[in-house]
């Protein structure tokens, strides 16, 4: 079990090869296979190590397996040893690097190319460098410097990247509905003059008669109702959500609006 304390960063392609691999040598990688082959190997990654939960959740096996398929040899000890103990924990399996290999998939890939499922000795190296993207070699900083964290800035630095990489939040109900309402409004407005941006707030409200704000309100307020066990109950059985219309009846939403959310 990961101690509460405990710091999580990236294993990096810079860590084990000595330099920082580029977005473009990450490209120039991905386009090489098939976009099918390619989107597999990642959905293939998430759903086995089941990425979408904490880390300490993450099933030892699996682990170990895609370790030996996708390294050499030479570097599975370095990968399987103390994995869960060591502090800082050097994570390889993340969903953030997983989504960066499958955007690039389906931006750069054809239908042309080798198979990844077919070659899978040549993932361990891309899954590197796309770590490499992400990582902002803070602890690494430091070490250089020879000196511990000292600033407010250092220390908020750090806690940013920790959060982020070592998942801690990322379960928890508050996190996610934050999280959900800034990719939904303020950063996909700031992206509105995109030739490819797509109006997901004014389209869902086409579709459903609601607002995402009124969405989220809605909820936020079921969760406060049944509390944690509700979002635990609805990642297991989708369709045990024990909300009625007679449920909201207490509030000012419309009915209609209550209809549409139930559905």
């Amino acid at each position: 079990m990961r101690p509460a304390t405990q710091i999580a960063v990236y294993e990096t392609f810079e860590d084990i090869y000595g330099r920082k691999s580029s977005l473009d040598e990450v490209i120039r990688d991905v386009s090489s296979f098939t976009q099918q082959s390619m989107l597999w190997v990642c959905s293939t990654i998430v759903a086995g190590l089941q990425l979408w939960n904490k880390i300490d959740l993450q099933p030892t096996g699996v682990y170990e397996t895609l370790v030996k398929l996708y390294f050499d040899r030479p570097l599975h000890g370095r990968r399987l040893a103390g994995y869960w103990t060591t502090n800082p924990r050097h994570i390889l399996f993340h969903r953030r690097p997983v989504l960066v290999i499958a955007k690039l998939a389906i931006k750069h890939c054809t239908g042309s190319g080798v198979d990844a499922r077919r070659n899978a000795d040549r993932i361990g190296n891309i899954l590197l460098k796309a770590n490499d993207q992400l990582d902002h070699g803070l602890l690494r900083e430091l070490s250089k410097r020879g000196t511990g964290p000292s600033t407010r800035n250092d220390y908020s630095r750090i806690v940013a990247e920790m959060v982020a990489t070592g998942e801690d939040s990322s379960t928890q109900i508050a996190p996610m509905i934050t999280r959900s309402h800034l990719m939904l409004t303020r950063f996909s407005n700031d992206l509105s003059g995109h030739k490819d941006w797509v109006d997901v707030k004014g389209d869902y409200q086409k579709a459903t008669g609601l607002t995402i704000e009124e969405n989220e309100a809605m909820i936020f307020g079921s969760h406060a109702r049944h509390g944690e066990s509700l979002s635990g109950m609805l990642y297991s059985n989708p369709g045990a959500l024990p909300l009625k219309d007679a449920n909201f009846g207490p509030t000012a939403v419309a009915p209609s609006k209550v209809r549409a959310f139930l559905v």
